[in-house]
């Protein structure tokens, strides 16, 4: 609870700092083997729209520091196959964006 309350706030360091806690825990999940674990926490990265918060933040850019954490949390929800269609097309969308705002 409090790595997600960290990420949802409005200074950067912060946020980072709490997605990197968020990041560790999800390393650590995939050692374990438990499926039930991995499921819950896969449901609730999900449910806490993590991922929409990397890419989505407020109308702005997202911030390279989060995406590069963002990846072990997006392993974690494919191997999981918890990694949705509406995922993988935010984040496709949001980075080709970026790419079309920099030329």
């Amino acid at each position: 609870a409090m790595a997600l309350k960290r990420f949802h706030s409005g200074i950067m360091v912060h946020r980072i700092f709490g997605l990197a806690f968020i990041q560790e825990f999800c390393t650590n999940f995939r050692r374990n083997d438990s499926y039930f674990d991995n499921y819950s926490l896969a449901s609730w990265l999900l449910s806490s729209s993590v991922l929409h918060h990397v890419y989505m933040p407020n109308n702005s850019q997202p911030h390279p520091e989060l995406i590069k954490k963002s990846a072990d949390i997006i392993k974690f929800l494919a191997e999981q196959r918890m990694l949705t269609c509406s995922c993988i097309d935010l984040i496709w969308n949001r980075l080709t964006e970026s790419f079309k705002s920099d030329d």
